[in-house]
């Protein structure tokens, strides 16, 4: 993944959190399939905020390659 992409999928987690919808209390959109065991709205946010962190990670090593 690209950071922007880490970027994207952080905004789409931080959404599944707040859209209003059919789930249950406490369950977040499914993310995917519950193949990595994410269907819960903390475990949402913790996968959001590790693709953020990557996304900054990947824009900060850019901006070092780019400068030297």
């Amino acid at each position: 993944m690209t950071g922007p992409e880490h970027f994207e999928e952080a905004e789409r987690l931080l959404q599944s959190c707040q859209a209003p919808g059919h789930r249950q209390p406490g369950e977040a959109e499914e993310y995917p399939a519950l193949e990595d065991g994410v269907n819960s709205i903390g475990n949402a946010l913790a996968a959001a905020q590790v693709h953020a962190t990557l996304a900054v990670a990947h824009a900060i090593a850019w901006a070092l390659v780019a400068k030297s």
